[in-house]
């Protein structure tokens, strides 16, 4: 099955610009970009920026050091990865962005009580303890 990309004019889902480095951005290693959620999940957009830094280490906010080149993928977390490459060096650098979620699992009656569906023994919600989202899955055990 093929997946079609549509163009929108939605803004960012963590309200930053085309200039801005997205909220929480950090380099991670070919590893771990291998294990994140690209190889597993279809983004809900894609986006390619060119973001000014004041440096390549500091990628916390908007600078004027250091132009790096993203190919961003957002997930339905609002969290997402990065792919930047040096045409020139014909290396590649990856970068995650976004929350990085630490969650905790609801109990049935929490989940009931908010108005959260749980779905019994092997459906388990989690939320994330620092931005409030919640994810759930059937672990079918």
């Amino acid at each position: 099955m093929l997946d079609k990309f549509v163009s929108t004019d939605k803004k960012a889902p963590d309200g930053t610009d085309f200039n801005d480095p997205p909220v929480g951005l950090r380099r991670i290693s070919e590893k771990e970009f291998a294990r994140s959620q690209f190889f597993t999940y279809v983004p809900r957009y894609t986006e390619y920026r060119q973001i000014l830094v004041n440096s390549k280490e500091d990628l916390s906010k908007r600078g004027r050091g250091v132009m790096i080149t993203l190919r961003m993928y957002w997930f339905d977390d609002d969290t997402g990865v990065a792919i930047h490459n040096d045409y020139w060096k014909g290396k590649m650098e990856y970068f995650t962005f976004g929350c990085k979620h630490d969650y905790s699992e609801l109990s049935q009656k929490e989940c009931h009580k908010r108005g959260i569906s749980h779905f019994g023994n092997c459906f388990h919600v989690s939320e994330c303890k620092k931005c409030n989202y919640v994810m759930s899955y059937d672990s079918s055990d």
